[in-house]
């Protein structure tokens, strides 16, 4: 979510109609809110290293994928908004074990500080040397 603009902006480029690329990023951002909640309620059930392969492999293979049904989006839409949904859930679940792994160190505010240093810095730099990359790729 924090490159949002950047990947409804690819999509527009390679010939998405603002209002799909649009939802496209909200079916994305639905799936991380609901991914978020999932690992949470799912912690007290299963053990995280379980959630975090899960999450990482839907992440994976999710962005993969997407990369794939991107180079023919108009005939492949519907699908891509569901692989996007799960890229989401993905996040979310990761996401959430993450913040619960730092809400629990020692230091957890520097903890909290470092990430979100981490997580803006690589946007940024992402968006600055790889504009045409992204922009191709969605």
């Amino acid at each position: 979510f924090l490159i949002a603009p950047v990947f409804v902006g690819g999509l527009v480029k390679i010939g998405v109609e603002v209002e799909k690329a649009g939802f496209l990023l909200s079916a994305e951002l639905g799936g991380f809110a609901d991914g978020g909640l999932l690992a949470t309620l799912c912690l007290k059930h299963l053990r995280w290293q379980s959630i975090v392969y899960l999450s990482l492999s839907a992440i994976i293979v999710g962005n993969l994928s997407s990369a794939y049904l991107s180079s023919n989006i108009l005939a492949s839409y519907d699908l891509l908004m569901w692989v996007r949904v799960i890229c989401g859930l993905g996040s979310g679940s990761l996401a959430a074990i993450i913040n619960v792994a730092l809400s629990r160190a020692q230091n957890s505010e520097r903890a909290f500080a470092y990430l979100l240093f981490a997580q803006l810095s690589f946007s940024a730099l992402g968006i600055y040397l790889c504009p045409d990359i992204i922009a191709a790729l969605g």
